[in-house]
């Protein structure tokens, strides 16, 4: 059995080491940092990290794409094979995907392939066709041609079936992590259009890459996405942020030097969060404590919970060594300390249904060839001159209905209610029924008022439907728009001295933080002050409380069930994230206060049981 506290599957992540920058000082400081990143990733596995199963490194390999220096990929296939002798994994289990300085850049001086780039990124030729069409596919590709020789190496391009050439431009890989849990690897080429300093906004992704790594997607596939640039840098034509809303759990990038993690939502679309890595290593500054970083990631299921994702930065520090980035940590709710990681809700519910040894690192399955190591398992398939070529003995693919897809972000469903029968009282039932399955229906506000269907034929007893919580987004502009959502208006004086539960319809107040544990017979305010947290009376009837959390804690606001987090009455720090739900809910109550600053942790009941 998978333990209590073991990643499922877990990776070290880096990005943007420049092998072959600078002069001889350069390399010399360059193998000093690195040299130091293969003693602190053992410490960090000491201090709680958890061992990889996988490296992941998201471009800039190279500084030149090897047209400079012959010697760049040289001394990152040393390097690497040190890293993967510390972390005792296998070459085939560090993946790579290029980055703008792994490619060949060319000048018009160089003519057909400069024009070729140059049409493609205006967009006056389709990507997908040119990798297409043999000869000027073979263009596009001869300037990755150093890269493409070293990375036969490495992650999937060391299968057999493998050749040099457009179709390792791209890839994917599926394994089976512990706990049987279904992991689909992808590989993205962002780097296929750059050339100069004007690249932001002009790269493009094929249909022909979304195609290969996306095709025949299972249900159950948890989706890794590696790519260099981030997806604002590419070429809004092709919607890379729709398809990777779409398809993807988890988007890892680097390019742009600086660590960020980001739970990113568009529209009504699920969420999915992206990783972006730090330089692994730069010219040395003046500000060298902020350019050097990794990160561990992992992936964590347990009962009742969506699968979290927890990441574990570290950073360049004036010592001389990686030490965790304490500034990017979340702040324990109790003590106000760092937790030592950094924790997100994936849009994806996992139920262990296999077992395995918790020494066993990866399930493997079987293959048509045997591969030099167990550990990982593999269906992947090289695009063939951009196209997606299929595998023998797939197995068909799973459809998700759109009422799968809804239950990703709205939460438990609420069953149909069947019309009202003739004898009395089956109707009051039902509809009773429905509206504590309603407590747990959640929708995420993006830019937009959303509402549940009420459509329900009239009972003889008239029972109202709670409003569902709501996360309205970031900052004291999602506040205003959750009140628009509300369509609440500020209580005036003259209604002043009555308690939260005889609050008009369509009005919100403040009540004191120390009146949590039972807001509804609290006495209401009409303006805040810094111990008091805002109500909302909804023209529904049902008082919600609204208060700042922390990102990663809106699909526990948002799941219905029986949950914990912290609230703020107002954002600082960490608590960000405009959240409304209703007080009714509310079990119990913790208050907290330091520097000036109040927060409460909250236990709420299960929106369906009431327990």
């Amino acid at each position: 059995m998978v333990q209590e506290g073991e990643p499922l599957f877990s990776w070290l992540h880096l990005s943007d080491i420049h092998f072959g920058h600078g002069g001889p000082e350069g390399a010399a400081h360059r193998k000093l940092v690195l040299d130091c990143v293969l003693l602190d990733v053992q410490r960090a596995m000491k201090n709680g990290a958890p061992v990889p199963n996988a490296v992941f490194v998201t471009g800039d390999i190279g500084f030149s794409g090897g047209s400079l220096s012959s010697d760049e990929y040289r001394q990152a296939g040393d390097w690497f094979a040190k890293l993967a002798s510390v972390l005792r994994i296998e070459l085939h289990e560090i993946y790579l995907v290029p980055g703008n300085h792994d490619v060949a850049r060319v000048s018009p001086s160089d003519g057909e392939v400069f024009q070729l780039i140059t049409l493609l990124r205006k967009g006056e030729k389709k990507l997908g066709d040119a990798l297409g069409e043999p000869a000027t596919g073979r263009l596009l590709a001869g300037r990755l041609d150093n890269f493409l020789e070293f990375s036969r190496r490495f992650g999937p391009t060391d299968d057999k079936n493998t050749t040099k050439g457009t179709e390792r431009l791209f890839w994917r890989r599926k394994i089976v992590a512990r706990g049987g849990l279904p992991v689909r690897l992808v590989g993205l080429n962002t780097a296929l259009l750059a050339n100069d300093d004007e690249d932001n906004g002009v790269l493009r992704v094929s249909t022909s890459q979304f195609a290969l790594v996306f095709d025949e997607l299972a249900e159950k596939e948890l989706v890794i996405v590696l790519g260099h640039h981030p997806f604002d840098w590419l070429s809004k034509d092709m919607d890379p942020l729709g398809w990777l809303q779409a398809k993807a759990h988890l988007f890892l990038s680097g390019h742009v030097h600086q660590q960020e993690t980001l739970s990113v939502q568009r529209g009504g679309g699920r969420q999915f969060v992206h990783v972006i890595a730090g330089a692994g290593h730069s010219e040395p500054g003046p500000s060298e404590s902020e350019r050097y970083t990794f990160n561990f990631g992992a992936v964590f299921s347990s009962p009742g919970r969506p699968l979290q994702l927890r990441l574990w930065p570290y950073i360049w520090t004036k010592h001389k060594d990686f030490r965790p980035d304490v500034e990017n940590l979340h702040k324990d709710s109790m003590s106000g300390a760092p937790k030592g990681y950094i924790e997100h809700l994936l849009a994806y519910d996992f139920s262990l249904h296999r077992t395995a040894s918790p020494t066993t690192p990866i399930i493997s399955e079987p293959e048509a060839e045997p591969r030099p190591s167990p550990r990982l398992s593999s269906d992947f398939e090289p695009s063939n001159d951009g196209g997606a070529p299929r595998a023998k003995n797939r197995r068909k693919p799973a459809v998700e209905s759109p009422a799968e897809r809804d239950a990703v972000v709205r939460g438990p469903a609420a069953r149909q209610v069947p019309p009202p029968e003739s004898r009395p009282g089956r109707s009051v039932r039902l509809v009773a029924a429905m509206v504590l399955l309603m407590g747990g229906v959640g929708f995420i506000y993006q830019g937009r008022s959303r509402s549940a269907s009420r459509q329900v034929t009239p009972p003889v007893q008239v029972i109202r439907i709670p409003d569902p919580p709501y996360i309205s987004g970031n900052g004291l502009d999602a506040l205003v728009k959750l009140r628009q959502m509300h369509k609440v208006r500020p209580l005036q004086r003259s209604e002043t001295s009555r308690a939260a539960a005889a609050l008009p319809e369509g009005v919100f107040a403040f009540l004191p933080m120390s009146s949590l544990k039972n807001p509804q017979q609290a006495l209401v305010q009409p303006a805040q002050s810094p111990d008091s947290m805002e109500v909302h009376m909804t023209s529904a009837g049902s008082l919600h409380l609204v208060g700042f959390i922390k990102e990663g804690d809106s699909q526990l606001v948002m799941s219905g069930k029986a949950t914990a987090f912290s609230v703020s009455p107002r954002p600082f720090g960490s608590f960000q994230t405009v959240m409304s739900l209703p007080a009714e809910r509310v079990r119990w109550v913790r208050l907290f206060g330091a520097r000036g600053e109040q927060w409460a942790d909250l236990q709420l009941r299960d929106a369906a049981t009431g327990r």
